[in-house]
């Protein structure tokens, strides 16, 4: 037995490893190898627990699951049956460093969580606990179709390539084929009944060797993948031109094996893979079960899936291959079609014409000519390949009739009047053309064709309510006439076709636009979401529940019922989406960021679906679609629609959180500007009132006993004056700091202005020394709107600027008076006055003027600048001018209220 194991380049610690045992068929020893590799973790202290182990007829094997501990299994009543699956919940509660799951590709029993147990294993590994599991090669869905062809058995239960490719190990169990048939024969495997089809069909000696030889090289390929990913990351990328591979997506049976024809190329090449669908205006939307199932099945195998809308399908398959860089077409072979007089071209020929410079692969059916034919009626066929689709609507068929006995009844009127043969089959072609224009599809104007031939011939051709014709002529008319309405009829359809065509596709880029247009205009990721949640609603006509998601936990949910669902729908709607069962499927779509619900393959139960609004940095909200939509959601043109703008929003939605996030970036920015501005200013400030209040003290300290009281009185007033500019300042950069934090809660009152101002000059008239403090209020009480407390600091810092300066024996004066809606106060000083270039600078933080007295202390200026911030906080503006004959005025401005003030302080004399 040989063994060869594969590792990842780069381990992912936030999420569980996977571990695949790969074998070519069933007895190579995987389930054995896994269970031995178990025991040998374990003995190295890993914890290690079976989830599901398949139950085998092995003594050997079985023996090796003792000293496993075994999860319970989740146990389904399926008909008259006990099915036993894994239990996911009970694996995520247990949480171990290791879990066995036997045979990947299972598909799980009905009422399961998943469809698939590949999709429970996800759910395992994203819960951050690693897996180990055993896989055969012909569970690979790109393989399918090789080993059907190799081995004769189409093998009902695959796998994604994608779920094997990003296996982080991979260990391959690799026996000779004649050893494997002896095991088989000796009871190893199945029990001898079992055991003796399976020599007799599966387990032959060629088909073993083939499958073996598939396995191989399915590693090789590995192997390359992983040297690539290597390469990649150490930034050897590879030179060339990038293969692009195309196919065309359709219902057809054979549609499935060009699919995986083309995977495999694709993974051969390093190639993209696109998947091209070209719904005709014919083609019923959403009801092709075979079309979604390939279209599902593309999208597993790496495929993009692309829809386009058209009649001419070799011509937009050409189309697209050129503007996007198809290197190569895989198509299925069409057979060729009969014409009137010819045979039409085969779409690969045709493409060939179109596009020769693309390299197109042709896929035979793998049916044989009798089931083929048993697969489609002629009738049917020939309908389809003469018109596109078999007529099935009565109301149209009615339309025709009506028409045709119109024409009839004008042409019996104005035989009356005289009219010749020739225009009577002018009114039979004007009715064909109606009949063109008001059906759709070219059936019923062919139909209406042929029938007003036959009606001209019984009505008007004589001998009359016959179709025996005596004259030759009117067998060349009744020629002629045919294929002149035809013609025109045809004409008429194909055109109204094509304007059919040309408003769907306006107006699904319109819905796209607008879509993206009134995203864009939104203003935060609650309108967003109420306005992608209303697109959706208005596009698939269903009632849509949003549930927002903040930090991976689901926010109460918001309802959007279609308008015309009355109060009993939406009473039943809104208890649908309180339904636990409804909010766990809510919850798992936000946890595991993938679609689930009604229709889909995980939570199936479910009565709605759910899909995620999701981007880079999680999932944000999660959409849920009650059952009318569900039929809309599996259209592919739809389902594109739908997911163009759910990523829209998602985009927009990460777009405002980045705006947020550089915003408190920036925020904290100016924080840090502004810590580092003030240690680097703060520093010369803080030393030259310290240094003279050290000085001072210790003079007074060492000469208390000799100075005399006048000087002692004039050391301790300086030292005042510096602890008070040192109070002053530290408050100013304390209500600075809180300010540009938000941690200002504003108390506006209606105040007295005249009290405010006495307070605040009260607080530095000791520090104005002989200067004369004034003040100027109109008669009338002035109430303005104000956090009192802030104000008093506002006309501190200007009185304080003022006194600063300002000459001894000079005056300052506070004025307050109203203005309009506004209450104006003034400070001002008869100081050297502010030049006229800085007076714009003086609010701003740490500008300090150049005038000034030499001897002056200069200050950090953030005074003024927490002055700005105090006012346009409480909603006014402040300013500067000058004062004449010399000086300045600071004023500012709050606005007046005319009602009785909530608070009067005490009055004190200036």
């Amino acid at each position: 037995m040989v063994h060869m194991s594969l590792e990842t380049i780069h381990p992912r610690p936030s999420r569980g490893q996977l571990k695949i045992f790969f074998g070519y068929a069933a007895g190579v020893g995987k389930t054995y190898a896994m269970l031995e590799a178990a025991h040998a973790a374990q003995k190295q202290g890993v914890d290690v627990v079976a989830g599901y182990i398949e139950p085998h007829p092995r003594p050997e094997t079985a023996a090796l699951v003792e000293g496993l501990e075994q999860l319970p299994l989740l146990k389904i009543a399926y008909r008259s049956m006990e099915l036993q699956e894994l239990d996911v919940d009970t694996a995520l509660a247990r949480k171990p460093d290791v879990l066995l799951v036997d045979e990947l590709a299972h598909t799980n029993a009905t009422g399961s969580r998943n469809m698939k147990r590949y999709q429970d294993v996800e759910e395992v590994l994203q819960a951050g606990i690693s897996v180990w599991t055993t896989v055969n090669v012909q569970h690979l869905e790109s393989l399918n179709d090789l080993v059907a062809s190799i081995t004769g058995v189409v093998v009902r239960e695959r796998l994604p390539d994608s779920v094997f490719d990003r296996a982080d190990q991979v260990e391959l169990v690799d026996i000779e084929p004649q050893e494997l048939v002896l095991r088989l024969k000796e009871g190893k495997i199945y029990r001898e009944k079992q055991a003796v089809r399976a020599l007799e069909n599966f387990f032959l000696p060629g088909n073993l060797t083939g499958l073996r030889e598939i396995a191989l090289r399915r590693m090789a390929d590995r192997v390359n993948h992983l040297a690539r990913e290597e390469s990649s990351q150490l930034g050897q990328k590879r030179r060339g031109v990038k293969e692009h591979i195309l196919i065309c997506l359709s219902g057809a049976p054979s549609n499935a094996r060009v699919i995986r024809t083309a995977a495999r190329m694709a993974e051969a090449f390093h190639a993209d893979f696109t998947a091209l669908h070209i719904r005709t205006e014919e083609a019923r939307a959403g009801t092709d079960s075979a079309l979604l199932g390939n279209a599902k099945l593309a999208e597993q195998l790496g495929a993009t899936v692309v829809r386009s809308l058209g009649q001419d399908i070799p011509g937009l398959i050409a189309e697209y291959a050129r503007l996007n860089g198809v290197s190569k077409i895989v198509i299925g072979r069409s057979p060729a079609s009969k014409g009137l007089f010819h045979s039409k071209l085969t779409l690969v020929e045709r493409l060939a014409e179109l596009a020769p410079e693309i390299d197109t692969y042709i896929i035979p059916d793998a049916r044989t000519l009798k089931q083929q034919r048993q697969a489609r009626s002629i009738h049917k066929s020939l309908l389809v390949s003469l018109f596109g689709t078999a007529p099935a609507s009565g109301r149209q068929w009615g339309v025709t009739a009506l028409v045709l006995a119109g024409c009839t009844c004008l042409s019996w009127l104005l035989r009356a009047g005289g009219v010749h043969d020739i225009g009577l089959t002018s009114v039979y072609m004007f009715g064909v053309l109606l009949t063109a224009a008001l059906t759709v599809g070219p059936w019923y104007g062919v139909a209406a064709s042929a029938i007003s031939v036959l009606l001209f011939d019984w009505f008007f051709v004589p001998p009359l309510y016959s179709f025996t014709v005596y004259d030759i002529s009117y067998l060349v008319t009744f020629a002629f006439m045919f294929l002149a309405v035809f013609s025109a009829s045809t004409l008429t359809s194909r055109a109204h076709s094509h304007a059919r065509q040309s408003q769907r596709r306006a107006l699904y880029n319109e819905l796209l636009l607008t879509g993206s247009r009134k995203l864009q205009q939104a203003s935060s990721e609650e309108a967003m979401l109420t306005e992608l949640a209303g697109q959706l609603r208005s596009i698939l006509g269903c009632h849509v529940l949003c549930y927002p998601v903040h930090k991976g936990e689901l926010q109460p949910v918001e309802i959007y019922c279609v308008p015309s669902a009355g109060r009993d729908v939406r009473s039943s709607v809104a208890t649908l989406a309180e339904a636990s069962e409804e909010k766990s499927v809510a919850r798992w779509v936000a946890k595991n960021n993938k679609t689930a619900g009604n229709g889909t393959d995980t939570l199936s139960g479910a009565r709605c679906r759910y899909i995620p609004v999701s981007g880079h940095s999680g999932v944000f909200a999660v959409l849920g679609f009650v059952a009318a939509g569900q039929e809309k959601l599996n259209d592919i043109i739809d389902n594109n629609l739908v997911s163009a703008l759910n990523g829209e929003c998602a985009l927009g939605i990460e777009k405002t959180r980045l705006l947020h996030a550089n915003e408190e970036i920036r925020a904290n920015a100016r924080q840090e500007k502004l810590r580092a501005d003030v240690l680097r200013t703060i520093s010369h400030d803080l030393r030259t009132p310290l240094t003279s209040i050290c000085g001072n003290a210790g003079m007074l300290a060492a000469n208390a006993d000799y100075l005399p009281a006048e000087n002692r009185r004039e050391l301790a007033e300086a030292i005042g004056e510096d602890a008070r500019y040192l109070v002053s300042m530290v408050e100013n950069i304390l209500s600075l700091t809180r300010l540009e934090q938000n941690r200002f809660a504003l108390r506006m009152e209606a105040e007295v202005v005249e009290d405010v101002v006495q307070e605040a000059l009260q607080a530095v008239r000791q520090r104005a020394g002989s200067r004369t403090l004034r003040t100027e209020f109109p008669e009338e009480l002035l109430l303005a709107q104000m956090d009192v407390r802030l104000t008093v600091q506002v006309l501190v810092n200007l009185l304080n600027n003022a006194i600063q300066h300002s000459d001894p024996e000079t005056s300052i004066t506070v004025r307050s008076f109203a203005r309009g809606a506004d209450v104006v106060l003034e400070v001002a000083d008869e100081g050297c006055g502010i030049p006229p270039a800085e007076r714009e600078h003086v609010f701003e933080m740490f500008y300090t003027t150049s005038a000034g007295k030499a001897d002056g202390r200069r200050g950090m200026g953030i005074g003024l600048a927490l002055c700005r911030s105090i006012v346009r906080a409480m909603g006014g503006e402040i300013g500067i001018r000058e004062n004449r004959p010399h000086g300045t005025v600071c004023f500012f401005n709050l606005r007046r209220e005319l009602g009785e003030p909530s608070q009067v302080l005490r009055k004190e004399q200036a």
